[in-house]
């Protein structure tokens, strides 16, 4: 078995376990970026991106692990599993010796030119100059964590055995009781003991009655055997409430899109959930027949399909849809203003996000087809944010583009990976409509928009916390149009549009808004 130091260059491949805590230096992937699976930490199955240091990226070798001069500075081994500080000291300077040599052979007296060397701390390479690089959370692998969908990592371990972060948490639990717990416990003992007394008290009693009384002549029911009815109807109506609990452990958090709405329409409007069968089952109106549902949503999705098929070839669709609407792609063929909407609501669904596209290296892929085709034809009159018009000379010029599409009747799956599964969700429904997501490189973004591919310069992007409660990015389009593109809780995203926009779409989406949340 493997011992570990801190200090050592750890080479990770992908799919293996990480065992110690470790800075990131280098990996497979651009940028020094690297994805974890933190499940064995927090539970989550999510991937999480890990960035490393890139003034150290140019180590790709074991020879060059012997040629780099560095000074890592971390904090004291802490439990806390979401914060780190540290720093890295690039070719540091180290001081010469301060011993003194006596020199016998010449008694004259040092210049001051070499008593200012001496004072002067010298490099150990005098062509690399000293960097200082910070490090964060998102800058360390921690032990007990797998690493995903990259080829390899080099890192050097900071903290190993038990002052890595799982083995601090790893010790005894701690007691949660609190004072007032430890103080009722003793009373409900008590209560408990005074109930069982009453009980015990009364039932002696009861049996003395009883004997006491005479039954021959009372007009009693027979409730002794268990197929009369009135022995069912004796039980049934001890009964009055049911409580029951639910546990987080068996419940399934699957995130599916099904309804929007963009500039006033619904679409999706037919789709039938939980909730809706439940409210109408309440409410008395019980004519909703689930096969014939399913049979007219199944017409809904193939009548969708081929809209779809007109549009562009059905390579990344999945077999099953969960946003059915026909009226959607009809919208876009018409190149009307709704149409312009619908391409801008999902762009930003495939564009703002942090989503990861899985590579799954075992499945063989076909071999991708080019042809060209006109740009202009799809997005020749975009609008952007604020109503402003792409410049003229853009719109009538075809904007010739390079796609790369699978063959006819191939399927290519894209396994997405989110650190929520709303997010997912959200890139998922893009995708099933014609706008996939493909790959994400550096600050630069593929999509596949109903058969082009574009790609967006990211250049900047502001993820969701729970203060901001929204995530926003800033963008380049390919036409080199730059606009911020938001996404969040309806309640922060009201407060921050524009006067001029119209009210009757503003109050029409909240109605909308409420009555999806009732369904």
């Amino acid at each position: 078995m493997l011992t570990y130091e801190v200090g050592d260059f750890v080479l990770l491949r992908n799919n293996e376990s990480i065992p110690a805590d470790l800075v990131v230096i280098s990996s497979s992937e651009k940028d020094c970026l690297c994805y974890v699976e933190t499940k064995n930490l927090d539970g989550e199955t999510n991937l999480k991106i890990r960035r490393g240091v890139s003034e150290m990226s140019w180590i790709q070798t074991p020879e060059d692990c012997t040629k780099v001069q560095c000074f890592f500075d971390c904090e004291n081994p802490n439990p806390n599993l979401y914060g780190f500080n540290g720093l890295v000291l690039l070719n540091p300077v180290f001081p010469e010796s301060k011993v003194k040599r006596k020199d016998s052979r010449t008694s004259q007296p040092k210049s001051s030119l070499d008593k200012t060397n001496e004072k002067l701390p010298q490099l150990r390479n005098p062509d690399l100059r000293t960097k200082l690089a910070p490090i964060s959370t998102n800058g360390i692998l921690l032990r007990g964590c797998i690493l995903r969908n990259t080829k390899w990592v080099i890192g050097v371990a900071i903290y190993t055995g038990s002052d890595t972060k799982i083995m601090l948490n790893s010790g005894i639990t701690p007691s949660k009781r609190s004072k007032i717990e430890k103080q009722m416990n003793p009373q409900i003992l008590l209560n408990f003991m005074i109930l069982f007394a009453m009980c015990l008290i009364c039932a002696v009693t009861g049996a003395v009655y009883v004997e006491s009384f005479d039954y021959s002549d009372a007009p009693w029911f027979d409730v002794s055997s268990t197929e009369s009815p009135m022995y069912t109807a004796f039980c049934l109506g001890q009964i009055e409430y049911i409580f029951s609990d639910k546990t987080g452990t068996l419940t399934s958090n699957v995130m599916q899109f099904k309804k929007c709405s963009i500039n006033g329409m619904i679409y999706g409007g037919d789709s039938l959930t939980e909730g809706t069968h439940g409210a109408a089952v309440r409410e008395g109106n019980g004519t909703i027949n689930k096969k014939t549902h399913e049979k007219m949503m199944l017409e809904n999705e193939n009548s969708m399909r081929e809209n779809m098929a007109r549009l562009f070839t059905l390579s990344y669709i999945d077999e099953k849809l969960a946003f059915i609407d026909p009226n959607l792609h009809e919208h876009i063929l018409t190149d009307s203003e709704q149409g312009r909407r619908i391409r801008e609501f999902f762009t930003l669904l495939a564009v703002c996000h942090t989503v990861l596209v899985e590579k799954d290296e075992g499945k063989i892929m076909p071999e991708p087809v080019r042809r060209e085709s006109f740009g202009n034809i799809l997005f020749g009159k975009i609008h952007l944010l604020g109503e402003k018009r792409i410049k003229k000379a853009s719109v009538l010029k075809p904007l010739l583009v390079s796609e790369t599409q699978a063959p006819s009747g191939s399927k290519i799956h894209l396994q997405y990976n989110a650190q929520s599964p709303d997010e997912a969700a959200l890139v998922n429904a893009a995708k099933n409509i014609g706008i996939a997501f493909l790959h994400r490189d550096e600050n630069h973004m593929t999509i596949n928009v109903f058969g082009e591919i574009r790609t967006y310069i990211v250049l900047h992007v502001i993820e969701f916390n729970s203060d901001r409660k929204r995530m926003s990015v800033i963008i380049q389009r390919p036409e080199g149009e730059i606009v911020l593109l938001c996404k969040g809780a309806d309640s922060v995203i009201y407060e921050r549009l524009s006067k001029d926009q119209n009210r009757h779409v503003v109050d029409l989406t909240s109605r909308h808004l409420e009555q999806f949340a009732n369904d």
